[in-house]
This record gives C-alpha cells, structure tokens and sequence, in this order.
C-alpha cells in the first residue's frame, strides 16, 4: 500500500490554505516526499480549532513491533483500540500524490498517482501521542477501479477541503461512514517512476 506520499504544493500555497481555512499552523519544513517515519503535516482538530501539526508517519508501540503506516478501516471498525483512535484522533493529511507499487511477474513497478484536475487532496489518517510525539497511519479500503488496477487496497481521498474537515468534525460512525473508496466518476490518473 501507500508507502511514498509527494508533496508538489509550495510553502506559499499552503500557508495561504491554512490562512484561507483559519488553521494554527506548527512552524516545520515542507518535505516534496514523504516515506514512512518521516515527518508528514497534517490538519487536526485541537479544542474545537483545525491546527497543522507535523506527525512522524507510522505507528510503533515498541522496537520489536511492525511500524503500522496504513491501516485498515475494517480493522478500524473492528478492534476496539483503534476505533478510539478513530473517535478521538483523526487526521487529514495534505498531498499531491502518493506512490504504488505493482508487481508483474517477478518485476514491480513504481507509480506516482495524482487527481489531474486538484493541486492538492487530502487522505484520512488516525494518530497516537506516544511520549508527547504524535505518529500518524493513512486509512486505507477496498479499490475503486482505478486503483484496483494497482493495488488491492487504496487510501481514503477526499478531493475537496470542506468534505475532508467533515471528516474531522463528525461523530466517530459518520466519519467511519465517509471512508468509501474514490468515486469512479472522478479522475484520477498515474505515472510510471523510472529509477
């Protein structure tokens, strides 16, 4: 699954997002791309306020545990842990891309997937503070078609800022309920990645 996310946007324009939306912002460097335990902005409720708050990417409870960077919205609904996390801790987290690997045969491929008609979207994520630190992991579902092609599994997207915050705002089952796969009636698009 998602493990590279790109980050194209400029430092401008996402000052200007945060302004236009009134969101507190953290004070960090913009990475263009991301990979798991790296840093990643994301858009948080905090006291009733959306806030940036920059997260390492990835959940792990100890060194001997697996680090947790994508995780299941069936296993979200399931296990009583991570729905918790669902209803206290949501996140969106801002991009211009991520990136899939596809395995054809003993080869696997790179591909870099972009919505053409939006300059940035944002994924659904769920975090948790250890030692004051918060650590992010990227919902994933079942495939739209699009994605199907790729990967057996894809990230919630919301293409628009409005639906994204609604996602941030609402009761835990309502956000549960927002996590479908991307419509396949909007765009998406890919690239292949040569090394």
């Amino acid at each position: 699954m998602c493990s590279i996310i790109k980050n194209q946007i400029s430092a401008e324009f996402l000052k200007e997002l945060l302004y236009r939306h009134g969101i507190d912002a953290e004070n960090e460097e913009l990475k263009h791309s991301n990979t798991p335990t790296d840093k990643v902005p994301g858009i948080i409720l905090q006291n009733g306020k959306l806030v940036l708050s920059y997260m390492n990417w990835g959940i792990q409870f100890s060194e001997d545990s697996p680090l947790i960077y994508n995780s299941r919205l069936e296993t979200i609904k399931s296990k009583n842990f991570w729905w918790n996390l669902l209803y206290q801790n949501r996140a969106i987290i801002p991009m211009s891309g991520f990136y899939e690997w596809n395995k054809i045969g003993k080869r696997k491929n790179l591909y870099k997937v972009f919505l053409p008609d939006k300059e940035i979207f944002y994924a659904a994520a769920i975090y948790y503070v250890i030692n004051r630190i918060k650590h992010s992991s990227l919902i994933t579902t079942v495939p739209n078609k699009f994605i199907k092609r790729l990967h057996p599994r894809m990230l919630i997207i919301f293409d628009d800022f409005d639906e994204a915050k609604k996602y941030l705002t609402a009761s835990a089952p309502n956000a549960a309920a927002m996590c479908l796969p991307y419509s396949d009636n909007k765009k998406m698009n890919l690239e292949r990645v040569f090394f």
